[in-house]
């Protein structure tokens, strides 16, 4: 899925002390009940105690583990070892892109600030453990695959509706912003896939 917010804070320079590359994005209305809609349709359906990656006040957290992608890049037999010190690596500037068009030029991470509006190519995954005090905890997660960045928080209106990069204004249409991963899809309700558990 594409998820486009603003960026309330990110840590995509480098690894924050837990090893994980983060990103916060404020949600509009559309995308809180998008997000709805998966938890109540998912594995944990209306079982009390879960825990969803967006707040009460719209906020949705991101992460991507340092060695998940060290590992996935090596399964992939990829060139790419990531350390403690180096940037997310799938960061692009996505405000020129189009679904004819597949290239992907790199945006550097010190301009992904606090206001930035941002789309998020995000995958949800469940998680159920039991941590070392014996308390259970599961529930959902958003992981990182890429971030685009769209525009500054400080853009005149007219540029930001014309790019449809606008959360609260944002339209879908033949033009929107397309995964290079993927191809384009009908509309259909958000709904959750549990082929793709991580429990």
């Amino acid at each position: 899925m594409i998820v486009v917010g603003k960026v309330k804070t990110a840590d995509l320079r480098k690894p924050n002390r837990y090893d994980a590359y983060t990103i916060d994005l404020h949600l509009d209305e559309e995308s809180r009940h998008a997000f709805n809609t998966i938890w109540k349709t998912g594995k944990w359906g209306n079982t009390p105690g879960y825990s969803v990656p967006v707040s009460d006040q719209g906020v949705a957290r991101f992460t991507a583990k340092l060695g998940t992608i060290n590992r996935e890049a090596q399964k992939k037999g990829l060139d790419l070892v990531l350390t403690e010190h180096d940037p997310f690596p799938d960061l692009h500037n996505g405000s020129g892109m189009h679904k004819d068009s597949t290239t992907l030029i790199p945006y550097p991470a010190h301009e992904f600030t606090d206001g930035t509006t941002v789309a998020v190519e995000a995958t949800v995954a469940t998680y159920d453990f039991t941590n070392v005090d014996g308390i259970r905890r599961f529930g959902y997660s958003l992981g990182i695959r890429e971030v685009y960045w769209l525009c500054e928080e400080d853009e005149d209106e007219d540029r930001r509706t014309s790019n449809l990069t606008t959360p609260s204004k944002r339209k879908r249409s033949e033009d929107d912003l397309v995964s290079p991963r993927s191809f384009k899809r009908k509309e259909k309700i958000a709904t959750f896939d549990p082929s793709s558990d991580d429990d």
